[in-house]
């Protein structure tokens, strides 16, 4: 990793068509009336471009908002690990291998030394960043309800004791599930003041 990276990264790039981000570091600049715990985590449906070295519209819009709201760390995971805009790549892929092996994982802070009886990696790096994050954002919008795995992680971060820490910009009309971060197609970006306390969420895992 270059020293003057733009990001922090866990990844694996096993070949073109199998690429994973498991997390994601930004530190912020400025933040406005910092809070005391720095790192507000994004949770959404799966990465796109952003890397060591280069941002996307997504991650650059997130880093926004936790500065708007006065943190200095931006963290990001999502359900799916696997790369790509197109959220199509979804029932073909899913999560991936188990554990990565090989030269091409960049392990992490949060996953080195894990035990391989573990969570898959993708949901040990989802429990180890809510365990430090002082807020969790939910954002990962209507397709995160695909196959059941928005309320899998629920579950995993409800019963993990992180129910308060939990935010949405508000759910969406059809799916009920927490607003994306970037709308699609002609939708309005989330604004800072938009977020709320996920107070429901109990009852939503239930329905």
């Amino acid at each position: 990793m270059s020293s003057v990276a733009l990001h922090r990264v866990c990844s694996w790039d096993e070949s073109l068509n199998r690429r994973y981000r498991y997390w994601l570091e930004a530190a912020l600049e400025n933040p406005a009336e910092p809070v005391d715990n720095g790192i507000c985590l994004f949770l959404m449906l799966n990465p796109n471009k952003a890397d060591h070295e280069r941002s996307d519209e997504t991650v650059s819009r997130c880093k926004r908002l936790a500065q708007e709201w006065g943190y200095g760390t931006l963290w990001v995971c999502n359900l799916f690990p696997v790369r790509g805009g197109d959220s199509s790549a979804l029932p073909r892929d899913l999560m991936g291998p188990h554990r990565p092996e090989g030269k091409g994982f960049t392990g992490c802070a949060l996953c080195r030394g894990a035990s391989r009886s573990d969570l898959h990696i993708n949901d040990l790096h989802i429990r180890k960043a809510a365990e430090s994050a002082g807020i969790i954002v939910c954002a990962w919008g209507g397709k995160g309800g695909f196959r059941g795995r928005s309320r899998e992680v629920v579950a995993l971060l409800v019963g993990a004791g992180h129910e308060n820490k939990l935010y949405t910009f508000g759910l969406t009309k059809t799916e009920q599930q927490p607003r994306h971060a970037k709308p699609q197609l002609r939708g309005q970006w989330p604004q800072a003041d938009d977020l709320r306390r996920w107070a429901e969420v109990r009852l939503w895992s239930d329905s």
